[in-house]
């Protein structure tokens, strides 16, 4: 059996324990701090007006629902010497990729059914 000062430093020593986590949890965030904070925000950085020019098209055919885009690139996927976008979509579980033809943009998809595609490389393996 635990004498009296024993039973008593025990108990005192798991209220300590509980106590100064709590107090640091509760005290610590309204310290001042020793430094000065970094600033985070400068005002932003102006950049000149593009060159180029972008128009809205519209797809053919034309896409229902929203889609889950989870990767975009700008390359020439049928060496067409025509830059062509390539697209890896989460909703469909699809990798495609967008042609222009005229004045639309046509899609073509490589891969279906696979599950939640995230990136693609474009790679020419007969070079």
């Amino acid at each position: 059996m635990l004498k009296n000062s024993t039973l008593t430093q025990l108990i005192l020593l798991l209220l300590l324990a509980v106590a100064i986590p709590l107090l640091a949890w509760k005290v610590i965030p309204s310290l001042p701090s020793i430094r000065t904070a970094p600033e985070v925000y400068s005002g932003g950085t102006s950049y000149p007006i593009s060159r180029q020019s972008f128009n809205r098209l519209d797809l053919d055919p034309e896409i229902r629902g929203l889609p889950l885009i989870t990767n975009v690139q700008i390359v020439n996927v049928d060496s067409d010497r025509q830059q062509d976008i390539l697209v890896c979509d989460a909703q469909r579980n699809a990798v495609s990729y967008f042609k222009k033809g005229g004045e639309n943009w046509t899609e073509v998809q490589l891969v279906r059914d696979i599950p939640a595609p995230a990136h693609a490389t474009l790679v020419d393996i007969e070079s």
